[in-house]
């Protein structure tokens, strides 16, 4: 009996825990969001998604030998950094927003192949999850 009630108040507080995770994360995105750029639609979905030359391993190596984390992140030993990228009609790439204190140099970035709606070349929203181990 003991057992079960220890594995009842596990799930209880897993699933307090990760409700409050997708509602922080949802609060993020809704914080992080961007209607239109320039005068023009910024999209979320297209027809054909922006792509990183090498793909999007080369990317995240890329990121990882260009990111800059403030000392207050590395002293966790570990942490989950969000970002939110525009890339635009013409390919080149900005960062809207982060959830960790990062410098990224935009520079060491390839242009991207831009997402294309209806035929055309618009801009682009990503959303990228990342998890950093320091050490």
């Amino acid at each position: 009996m003991k057992n079960l009630k220890s594995l009842l108040l596990f799930c209880l507080l897993f699933s307090v825990s990760t409700v409050s995770n997708a509602q922080s994360l949802k609060s993020f995105y809704d914080s992080c969001s961007i209607d239109s750029l320039n005068g023009e639609k910024v999209y979320e979905n297209v027809d054909e998604r922006a792509e990183y030359p090498g793909g999007m391993g080369t990317f995240y190596k890329t990121f990882g030998q260009n990111v800059k984390f403030k000392k207050s992140n590395t002293a966790l030993g570990c942490t989950k950094v969000i970002i939110v990228l525009i890339i635009s009609p013409k390919g080149s790439m900005s960062v809207l927003c982060s959830s960790s204190d990062i410098d990224i140099l935009i520079d060491k970035f390839k242009q991207w192949k831009p997402g294309i709606q209806r035929g055309k070349k618009v801009y682009t929203q990503i959303r990228l999850v990342s998890y950093i181990k320091f050490g």
